[in-house]
């Protein structure tokens, strides 16, 4: 099993936090969903070591977890007196380590991390379709958590949690079979908000960058830090004398680039700024505004470097734009479906600059923007960088679907998980 390392999160760094989240702007509160899977596996303490031998994925072709007509696979059964909640959608929460597809959720303060191998070679797809997958679960942490991220490279898999008033990491060496004690690397006064992680490994070693808000989305104070060496930097801020929340990230080797929303400019909504990371020694540069007005962003880098975003306008409508020069210049804002919807996230393919894909929360009949009872899973691919998009309809667009969530793997598949909420609230997947 991995063991604890203490020296990668040292010792807390302490930063004055402001606390308050406010319910505007489109962010509205933690769906009240849960599971239980069929394995619970705890994840080992300090002590533990990991077991002689190198670790093996399964491998073998990924077999479709559902087919047209029946219904996705459940990561487990629901129970109403547990609340599970998907990451917020400046934050990852698939990810694919070999054949194994992570999911990673919060349960009743705990959280996990689902580990979904593939279907049996030539396996048929049950209309329950939990016989032809095996879903396990890694307990990260126990108790009192919120606000999850997770990040992914190779075997190494990186997660953030909120607890209290601290920002803490957990990092797994195994492909998130066993993570080491988890260690916090802000704490304060008050409450982190909205993390996001990205995650790789350089010449030099292990590396990362984090983001996240202190204080409420109106007035937040978006900082940043930076693991190098085993150690994380103390927080900066990334906005400046900005007042910016919800940062998305995304890069290529070592150069990162957030994009985040700024009320700067006291608008009645925010406009989209940037920055970016040319090396995790830093600096980063300054701020700029991309004179997009909207919210929530999402981005992914495809293999060609060119830059997709997707973000919400006028917080009912999602709108996608792409960048060829690494952010200065970007398309004219168009929407990938006319129908109105929220926080959209983008997925590139690893290899295939042609392919990606974005989700989000579609509405399809008259509500407010927390009425998740008149919402749909939203989901549409491209085959051709973004020109055009496919929209696929998800479970015939049954209404009380939310937290969508989609991954494009190397291999052509199209993971896509979200939260049911029909009956017994459930996280389902479904490959495509």
């Amino acid at each position: 099993m991995s063991r604890a390392r203490p020296g990668l999160f040292s010792a807390p760094l302490l930063v004055a936090l402001t606390a308050s989240l406010t319910a505007s702007c489109g962010l509205r509160g933690e769906a009240e969903v849960d599971d239980k899977l069929e394995e619970v596996v705890e994840a080992p303490q300090a002590e533990s070591t990991r077991p002689e031998g190198p670790h093996k994925t399964r491998t073998g072709k990924v077999g479709k977890t559902s087919k047209a007509g029946k219904s996705p696979p459940n990561i487990g059964p629901a129970s109403r007196a547990q609340q599970t909640v998907l990451a917020f959608n400046n934050a990852a929460s698939l990810a694919r380590v070999g054949d194994t597809l992570l999911t990673l959720y919060r349960d009743s303060g705990d959280v996990k991390l689902a580990r979904s191998a593939p279907a049996a070679e030539g396996a048929e797809a049950s209309p329950e379709a939990t016989t032809t997958t095996t879903a396990t679960t890694v307990t990260v942490a126990s108790g009192n958590a919120s606000g999850v991220a997770l990040a992914v490279d190779g075997q190494d898999v990186l997660v953030l949690f909120i607890r209290g008033n601290s920002l803490n990491a957990a990092l797994s060496d195994d492909g998130g079979l066993s993570f080491g004690t988890a260690w916090p690397i802000v704490s304060g006064a008050g409450r982190p908000q909205g993390p996001s992680v990205r995650l790789w490994r350089s010449e030099a070693g292990l590396r990362a960058v984090l983001t996240y808000h202190l204080g409420n989305q109106i007035t937040g104070q978006l900082y940043t830090s930076t693991l190098m060496d085993g150690t994380w930097s103390a927080p900066a801020r990334l906005d400046g004398d900005g007042e910016g929340s919800w940062a998305t990230l995304e890069g290529d080797g070592d150069r990162t680039i957030a994009v985040w929303k700024d009320f700067r400019h006291r608008e009645r909504e925010p406009t989209l700024y940037l920055a970016e990371l040319a090396d995790p020694t830093g600096p980063w540069s300054a701020p700029r505004s991309l004179g997009m007005v909207g919210a929530d962003p999402s981005l992914c880098l495809d293999s060609g470097g060119r830059m997709h975003m997707v973000y919400q306008q006028n917080f009912r409508q999602l709108r996608y734009v792409r960048s060829d020069d690494r952010g200065q210049t970007w398309s004219a804002p168009t929407s990938v479906e006319e129908a109105p919807g929220l926080f959209g996230r983008v997925t590139c393919h690893p290899s295939n600059p042609a392919e990606l894909a974005v989700t989000w929360e579609k509405f399809i009949g008259d509500g407010s923007n927390k009425d998740d009872h008149v919402k749909v899973v939203g989901l549409a691919r491209s085959r051709d960088r973004g020109d055009t998009f496919e929209v696929i309809p998800v479970l015939d667009n049954m209404t009380s679907q939310i937290r969508s969530s989609a991954l494009l793997t190397g291999d052509g598949a199209l993971e896509v998980s979200w939260i049911d909420l029909r009956g017994e609230p459930t996280v389902k997947w479904q490959t495509y």
